[in-house]
C-alpha cells in the first residue's frame, strides 16, 4: 500500500505538536509537587490536558503508522505496543507505552484519584515518548528523501503542468496500483 502524503504530514504536524508539548510540560510543569497540584484546580486542568494531549496525539501517530503498515490494533494500549515493536524498542519499552495508554485513560475520562499518577507516570515514561517519535521523525525523512530522489517517468512531468495536482496524485495512484511496491512508493 503506498504511503500517502496526508499521513506522511499528519505524522510530522503531531511530532511538532507532541515537541512543544512536551518543552511546556517540562518548562512549566515538572518540577510541581503534588501540593502545589493539589491546590491549584487551574494547575491541575493544565497539566492534566498538556499531558493528555500528548498522549493522545502519540495515539495517533501510532495509529496511522500502523495503517500504513495494515497492522490491526485491539485498543490504544495496543497500538502504542505495536508501534514500539515496530519501530524495534524493546520489550520493556513496549510496556512502558501500553502503561501510558491506560494513564491516558484516566486523565482522558477524568478518574480523580489516579490523575496526579498518570502525571507522574508520563514523568517517568518521557524518554521512551521521545524516542518513539525521534523514531518517527526519522522514518519519515527518509520516506520523503526516498520520494524525492526516485526519477519520475517522463508521462509524469507531462502530466505536471497539465493538471492541477488533486488530479495528478488520483491518476498517479490510479496508474501505480499496478506498478510493484516497491516502485509504488516513488510515487506517494
Amino acid at each position: 500500500m503506498p504511503e500517502s502524503r496526508y499521513a506522511r504530514g499528519r505524522i510530522l504536524e503531531s511530532i511538532q505538536f507532541i515537541s512543544e508539548e512536551i518543552r511546556e510540560f517540562e518548562e512549566e510543569y515538572s518540577k510541581k509537587s503534588w501540593k502545589e497540584y493539589q491546590r491549584d484546580k487551574k494547575l491541575q486542568k493544565l497539566m492534566d490536558r498538556t499531558v493528555e494531549n500528548i498522549l493522545t496525539a502519540l495515539i495517533e501517530i501510532c495509529g496511522t503508522f500502523l495503517t500504513e503498515k495494515e497492522i490491526t490494533v485491539e485498543s490504544y494500549a495496543d497500538a502504542l505496543k505495536k508501534c514500539a515493536q515496530n519501530l524495534g524498542l524493546s520489550e520493556a519499552e513496549q510496556e512502558g507505552l501500553f502503561k501510558l495508554a491506560v494513564q491516558r485513560n484516566r486523565l482522558a475520562h477524568r478518574y480523580l484519584n489516579f490523575r496526579w499518577q498518570a502525571i507522574k507516570t508520563f514523568q517517568e515514561k518521557k524518554d521512551i515518548v521521545v524516542q518513539i517519535i525521534t523514531a518517527l521523525l526519522k522514518r519519515e525523512k527518509e520516506a520523503e528523501e526516498a520520494t524525492q530522489n526516485c526519477p519520475r517517468p517522463f508521462w509524469v512531468s507531462a502530466f505536471s503542468f497539465r493538471f492541477r495536482p488533486k488530479a495528478q496524485d488520483a491518476l498517479l495512484s490510479r496508474s501505480c496500483a499496478s506498478l510493484p511496491i516497491s516502485a509504488q512508493g516513488c510515487f506517494g
